[in-house]
This record gives structure tokens, sequence and C-alpha cells, in this order.
């Protein structure tokens, strides 16, 4: 038995457009294993993250004497705070999460990073002035100085 099947051009037209518009669809992503906890930042804005970090925790620290956790008490009520750059008018400010870490989405521009210092506490690298383009996340860690000796 034998079975002849007529096709028409105009099903072979739809036929070829069914298969051209597959072929220029775009394929699932790979699952590469790389995953992350933060999204980039919005379209035309630019991120600012890093971790705060205190030390020394305590006056004196012997050789074999585990180095002390920093508690999340010690970031609660700190800001990183973001200025024009004049440096006096405040753009935004992210509360320091528990763990230290904070992230800030800003418009792209030039603007001056700063932190809640206490008492004696100092960073070197703060205020720090910076110039953030679209898509940027700039990393910027701070190192608090508790003052302790």
């Amino acid at each position: 038995m034998t079975i002849h099947i007529r096709i028409t051009a105009s099903i072979a037209a739809g036929l070829f457009s069914a298969l051209a518009l597959a072929a220029c669809t775009p394929a699932e992503p790979a699952d590469d294993g790389i995953t992350t906890d933060e999204p980039g930042p919005a379209a035309g804005a630019a991120v600012v993250q890093g971790r705060i970090t205190f030390g020394p925790l305590q006056p004196v620290i012997q050789k074999d004497e585990p180095t002390p956790e920093i508690p999340p008490e010690a970031y609660e009520g700190r800001f990183v705070l973001v200025y024009r750059p004049d440096g006096e008018t405040l753009v935004d400010e992210a509360a320091v999460q528990p763990d230290g870490a904070y992230r800030i989405e800003l418009a792209p521009g030039e603007y001056v990073i700063d932190f809640t210092l206490v008492g004696i506490e100092r960073a070197e690298n703060i205020p720090a002035a910076v110039t953030l383009t679209a898509g940027q996340v700039l990393e910027l860690d701070i190192a608090v100085d508790t003052g302790i000796r």
C-alpha cells in the first residue's frame, strides 16, 4: 500500500516559517551552577556595595587566642551615607545588615560615600569620592578601627 501526500505551496510556506522561527528562538540558558544572591543594578543605575568590619575588638589578643567575631549588635543603627560631591547634601543612606553587608542603588554620577562612625572610631578609606557609571557595581569595603589598643 502506498500513501501519497500532497503538500501545497501555502502549507510548505507555513511549515518553513514555523521552522525558521523556532531556529531563531534563543535556547534556555545553560545551568552552569553559578548563582548570585544580589541582583545587578536596574537599567541605567549603578550599585555601591560592600562589607563593614570592626577591629580590634579587645585590647590584646594572645597568639593562640581566636579572634573574636563581630557581634550583630555592632551594626545596629549604623548607616552607609551617600552625599553629593560637596560632602554635605545627603542623597541616600543604607542600613548596615547584621552581617556587616550593605548595598545602595544609585543613578550614575559623582558621590561621596561615608559611614556613621561613633566615638574614637575611624576608617582610612572614607569619606570616599566615587564616580559611578550605568551598570557599574562598585565594591567598597570599610574597615573601622575601634581605637581599642
